[in-house]
């Protein structure tokens, strides 16, 4: 779930998508590579082959269904084989200034060479996320709830966005925070649905761009009812979009996780079995029941109402407490705190 979060809050205040953006011409790339690593133009050039079967490399790993966890060992293997090569082109081996800029990571290469990000800010963006990460880990190690840790990762994220746009400017910025997230989605989607990368990625792109299109309907002032039937042509088009870009048996894989995430996430996250899940998934649906009737109960203040919907998910929680393991149900616990008092903000409840 911690997952999850980290994605939702990666997008905040994002527009457009990362692939769309062009990349720099051989031409352009040329003084930069000067520039930055001080060579001459024919090492530019020769660095360009390089690049190219980098590339051509990497794709072809991209293409190769596996699990997350070996891709992105074999990529990093990749990168390292191709930094030893490129620093003996740009510096007869004395040093790795390449994986120093680039930390032998698919996105700080191309934040450098598709958006050609001068050295200093490329230097000064790995300290900052370095430094972002050692909070947020000491972070997720403290003695606060875990509800509390959910919601200072949040605005953790979002404070590291704000420094990303600062640092890179909006539009790059966007850029990079858009790239970081499909790269993460994309992984995460390859054990999701048994699929290579590249697959992965297809679906993830697919998904923003139609999270994007909910979110615009959404925000229109039209009839609940309207929204809704716009929402569900949106979520259509959607699968079908991902039948026409990934083979059948992935997408067929998309819409079985997908027709039922709750299962999914109570027995992949939170290790329950088949029973757990349908003795949750009933004691769910008495909850969401009982939590319509008080969020329609005209009579009631928001006060009212939000001290009845409390006292509910408390009650709620101690029901499905035994179908969890002690460390768990801590989590889960915490994500469903974290997540009720979100809701309740929409909703103007608090």
């Amino acid at each position: 779930m911690r997952t999850i979060l980290f994605l939702s809050a990666l997008l905040i205040g994002s527009v457009g998508y990362a692939q769309q953006m062009q990349d720099a011409t051989n031409k352009d790339r040329r003084p930069y590579m000067t520039a930055t690593y001080h060579i001459h133009s024919i090492k530019t050039r020769d660095y360009e082959q390089l690049r190219k079967r980098m590339l051509k490399a990497n794709d072809r790993l991209k293409d190769k269904v596996m699990s997350s966890e070996r891709f992105r060992t074999e990529q990093k293997k990749l990168y390292h084989l191709y930094g030893d090569t490129i620093s003996q082109l740009f510096d007869k081996g004395r040093s790795r200034t390449w994986s120093r800029i680039t930390q032998e990571l698919e996105r700080y290469q191309m934040l450098s060479e598709v958006k050609l990000t001068p050295r200093d800010k490329m230097l000064a963006l790995h300290k900052l996320e370095g430094e972002w990460e050692k909070e947020r880990e000491a972070m997720w190690k403290g003695s606060d709830t875990e509800a509390r840790k959910q919601a200072k990762e949040a605005d953790m994220i979002a404070g590291l966005n704000g420094e990303i746009r600062k640092l890179l400017g909006t539009d790059v910025g966007n850029w990079y925070i858009e790239y970081k997230t499909l790269d993460l989605m994309a992984l995460m989607n390859m054990d999701k649905y048994k699929t290579s990368y590249k697959n992965g990625h297809t679906i993830a792109e697919i998904e923003l761009k139609y999270r994007k299109k909910r979110a615009d309907i959404l925000k229109t002032k039209k009839k609940y009812a309207e929204k809704e039937v716009e929402s569900m042509k949106n979520d259509e088009k959607k699968e079908q979009e991902i039948f026409a870009s990934v083979p059948a048996d992935v997408a067929n894989r998309w819409k079985k996780v997908n027709a039922a995430v709750l299962d999914y996430t109570l027995q992949n996250r939170y290790g329950l079995n088949q029973l757990q899940t349908t003795k949750f998934k009933a004691e769910y649906n008495k909850y969401a029941i009982e939590e319509y009737k008080i969020l329609n109960a005209k009579k009631l203040s928001p006060a009212d109402r939000y001290a009845r919907l409390d006292k509910l998910g408390d009650s709620f929680c101690r029901k499905v407490k035994p179908l969890f393991s002690t460390e768990n149900y801590v989590k889960w616990r915490g994500w469903w705190k974290y997540d009720f008092e979100r809701r309740m903000k929409r909703k103007g409840l608090i």
